[in-house]
């Protein structure tokens, strides 16, 4: 959700710069700073459960790097968030551009921490639970279309 909310704020505002649209800037920049109080919740979320998942020690150090990042994104579209919020110069300001382009390169970062994120999930499994599986005994055979894939009135889909 803080991903999304950052990301589209900041192209928003890119775009409200080039056709020169002071409401998109503004519209970016409510994003960006909804995004920042987002990543208030996640970082702590992610961080009260960083104890309470198992993992390997080769996923412990994905998950520290991830942390880390996690904490400095925060820390960053916090303080871009608060100056933004106060900050009473024009949009088009050298400010602005600057703290646009710290913008871009915290997005740079946080989608490095994405990754990490995705791969604790997807290739070590962290916080993952595989369902139980119950072993009914059934007959069918395996190659044969089921119901569902057959719809409800056979495999041509209509009435014969």
């Amino acid at each position: 959700f803080p991903i999304a909310l950052l990301m589209a704020g900041v192209l928003i505002e890119i775009v409200g710069i080039l056709i020169d649209r002071e409401s998109l800037v503004t519209v970016g920049k409510w994003n960006m700073i909804l995004g920042a109080a987002a990543l208030v919740v996640v970082v702590a979320t992610g961080l009260l459960a960083e104890d309470a998942v198992e993992h390997s020690e080769e996923a412990h150090a994905v998950m520290s790097r991830h942390k880390n990042i996690g904490i400095a994104v925060l820390v960053l579209f916090g303080t871009l968030a608060v100056v933004r919020s106060v900050m009473k110069e024009k949009y088009r300001s050298t400010r602005h551009y600057v703290l646009l382009g710290i913008s871009l390169a915290g997005l740079g970062v946080m989608t490095y921490g994405a990754l990490l994120g995705a791969r604790l999930v997807y290739e070590y499994g962290v916080a993952v639970s595989a369902p139980a599986l119950e072993h009914e005994e059934h007959e069918h055979e395996h190659d044969a279309p089921t119901p569902e894939a057959e719809g409800e009135h056979g495999p041509s889909g209509h009435e014969h």
